[in-house]
């Protein structure tokens, strides 16, 4: 999950007391606005730019969580892999764990085509997946226009 906070400091606490209500508008408005920005950035990774799809599953698994205020902070965030992507989600943008076994369920047997020729087996050995992450990246990629865009809104809300 990629969150997008703004948390107020002691400098900008007597510009909150006078301007409150618009500071916390814009924020509100800018946070879902930067949600669905970064939303897109994920589901470009997913569409061929760090993992190929093939059942778009993942890809249809980006969602964005709308601004709310609690304790404090105003939030909004993206997620990906919840549902039937959710273990290979985190194995891609993590890296695997190890090894595993595939084993097959309701076959006698495993199948698959490579090099022209049709293979079978009980089970099979599939190594470490490597780490292919795409939310990280997304969040770093995303970080200077957050940052320049929320301080932007603050300061149009801000304005004398």
């Amino acid at each position: 999950m990629i969150k997008i906070s703004f948390i107020a400091n002691a400098q900008n606490i007597d510009r909150f007391k006078r301007f409150g209500p618009a500071i916390v508008s814009a924020l509100f408005s800018k946070l879902n606005l930067l949600a669905q920005q970064t939303a897109s950035v994920v589901i470009r990774r997913l569409s061929g730019e760090v993992l190929q799809p093939r059942s778009g599953v993942l890809r249809g698994s980006v969602v964005t969580i709308p601004a709310k205020y609690e304790n404090g902070k105003i939030t909004a965030a993206v997620e990906a892999g919840a549902g039937p992507s959710n273990p290979y989600a985190w194995a891609f943008e993590k890296g695997g764990k190890g090894s595993f076994t595939i084993a097959a369920r309701n076959k006698k047997s495993l199948m698959w085509e490579a090099g022209g020729s049709k293979h079978f087996a009980m089970s099979v050995l599939h190594p470490k997946i490597r780490q292919l992450a795409f939310m990280q990246p997304s969040e770093d990629e995303m970080r200077p226009t957050i940052i320049a865009e929320l301080t932007n809104a603050i300061n149009e809300a801000t304005k004398e």
